[in-house]
């Protein structure tokens, strides 16, 4: 199995709310296709604040638990394709916001 974790940082509160919002669209619409369950799965969301942030800002976390290698090389890359900058930018997410790590479990 493979893992991603993808952080975004938001610079004010107004913006990760979109962020979050934009994800539970994103989840729903996802699930409606239920023969791409079996291959994929976000983990969890998570937001960790700024603390010294006035505006309250902070980071949207996201995990993707990857079931099957061949979609995953196939998908990696997808949050930096045309479809996902133009989602960032109406969201008001530059993409050096944005990181995205991946990990594989090793074979016994």
């Amino acid at each position: 199995m493979t893992r991603s974790e993808c952080t975004y940082y938001c610079p004010d509160e107004a913006t990760g709310r979109r962020v979050i919002e934009a994800l539970e669209e994103s989840d729903k619409r996802l699930r409606e296709r239920p023969e791409e369950l079996m291959l994929w799965d976000w983990q969890a969301t998570y937001w960790e604040a700024e603390t010294d942030n006035p505006n309250g800002g902070g980071t949207v976390i996201l995990g993707v638990a990857w079931y099957d290698q061949e979609f995953f090389d196939e998908r990696r890359d997808a949050w930096f394709g045309r479809m996902h900058q133009k989602i960032y930018q109406d969201l008001g997410i530059p993409l050096e916001n944005i990181e995205v790590s991946h990990w594989a479990r090793l074979a016994a």
